[in-house]
């Protein structure tokens, strides 16, 4: 009751206000204002394609293929105790520990298992989560790399490939090619709402230059980031400061910051300056 009522909902979409509605949250407090993480589309890349192959060892003259991992490990059993306690279902969690070592099994071994003639056109950068540790050996033809924000890797790559990772959502907003690995057939009720309806890959020894095509044509008709993170419009951090500055100004109407100890000073100048901008 206190998180719905007493708090103000920023949403990327309509369809998540739609989600607080049927929950029980006033309309009054939500606001939908896209995704802050989106407005870096609109500003101008830090690195150039060869730029970032001459620092990688990469060629730019074949095709670059972007391997973004969700993760790179089960959870622990510390971990599934904690998430326990917070609510989670503890078979859910044993579920996902089963399928996520399935998955990556599968994964690393297409990985290693690739032909020689696969990399004759195409080059592999493997990014882990961040955070993560590798815990399994990967040819030396695969390049892992985890430095440098995601979205320097959009603006260069042809194409972006993951299981679970939302940055499918990010490489379609960045008209980026973007496929769906899924080796194992990973229960619905486990993947990331949304990231079903794009093209997928059971092996990524499939991936090549029709299919490349085919997920380039798909960019001119699906849109289905729109839906899970918003319009890409660069104005996102903007709609954002707005909100928060009317909250901390009192001015929103059906809110009161009153609901929550804590100085405000501070954090209506950072919001007022934003959205001044």
């Amino acid at each position: 009751p206190t998180t719905k009522n007493k708090l103000i909902h920023l949403t990327w979409t309509n369809s998540f206000k739609e989600k607080l509605i049927k929950s029980g949250v006033s309309s009054d407090i939500i606001h939908v204002t896209g995704n802050m993480r989106s407005d870096i589309k609109h500003s101008k890349g830090k690195y150039s394609r060869n730029e970032l192959c001459s620092r990688y060892n990469l060629n730019p003259n074949k095709t670059l293929i972007l391997i973004c991992e969700t993760r790179t490990s089960e959870i622990s059993n510390k971990e599934i105790d904690i998430m326990v306690n917070r609510g989670f279902e503890l078979e859910d969690l044993r579920l996902l520990n089963h399928e996520t070592k399935k998955a990556l099994d599968a994964f690393y071994r297409q990985l290693n298992n690739l032909r020689d003639s696969f990399f004759n056109d195409s080059e592999i950068i493997y990014r882990p989560h961040p955070g993560t540790k590798i815990n399994h050996f990967i040819d030396k033809r695969i390049s892992i790399v985890s430095h440098l924000s995601i979205n320097d890797w959009l603006r260069v790559v042809d194409v972006n490939v993951s299981r679970l990772s939302t940055t499918l959502f990010e490489s379609e907003a960045f008209s980026v090619p973007t496929l769906r690995y899924d080796p194992t057939y990973y229960p619905a009720r486990l993947v990331t709402f949304g990231l079903e309806k794009y093209r997928t890959i059971q092996n990524i020894s499939e991936i090549n230059s029709d299919l490349l095509s085919k997920a380039t044509s798909d960019l001119l008709s699906n849109n289905i980031y729109q839906e899970y993170i918003g319009q890409s419009d660069g104005k996102s951090a903007k709609r954002t400061a707005q909100v928060i500055s009317n909250v901390l100004n009192d001015v929103n109407g059906a809110y009161k910051k009153g609901s929550i100890i804590i100085d405000f000073k501070k954090f209506r100048e950072v919001a007022d300056e934003v959205g001044a901008k």
